[in-house]
């Protein structure tokens, strides 16, 4: 009698240390550059450019802007003037390998052709998040 009920509840802990362990183990997709920049075609092609913007600004820039205007405002006009460049740029260094820092904190990708005269973007990582170096 005790050892069905026994079993059950160690199946049962089993589950849920499982389930709890995958949740922690869960993936924010800016935390590595592999799927981060997958991540930003998505939010691009899709016109989320809030999202975009916030996750890929530093944190500190984005401290800045706010200081000026909302993030809405400025996503409004990142998609009016720079969306479709930076879903370009983003299409092209997907899958490519960029060049890395010593320390690994910044990450920089050559560009075939020069975008608003810049032949390269750098990525940085901050608190373990990868953002646009501007």
């Amino acid at each position: 009698m005790r050892t069905p009920l026994l079993l059950a509840t160690v199946l049962a802990l089993l589950t849920i240390s499982v389930a709890v362990s995958a949740q922690e183990t869960k993936l924010n997709p800016f935390e590595k550059l592999d799927t981060a920049i997958p991540k930003g075609i998505e939010l691009l092609e899709k016109k989320q450019f809030v999202e975009f913007l916030s996750n890929f600004i530093t944190p500190d820039e984005l401290a800045e802007v706010k200081k000026t205007m909302t993030l809405k405002q400025l996503a409004e006009g990142f998609g009016k003037h720079k969306g479709e460049r930076m879903l370009k740029i983003f299409k092209e260094i997907k899958g490519t390998k960029p060049v890395l820092s010593k320390d690994g904190a910044t990450a920089s990708y050559k560009l075939k052709a020069a975008v608003d005269n810049k032949s390269e973007i750098t990525f940085i990582k901050i608190n373990k998040v990868w953002h646009v170096k501007n």
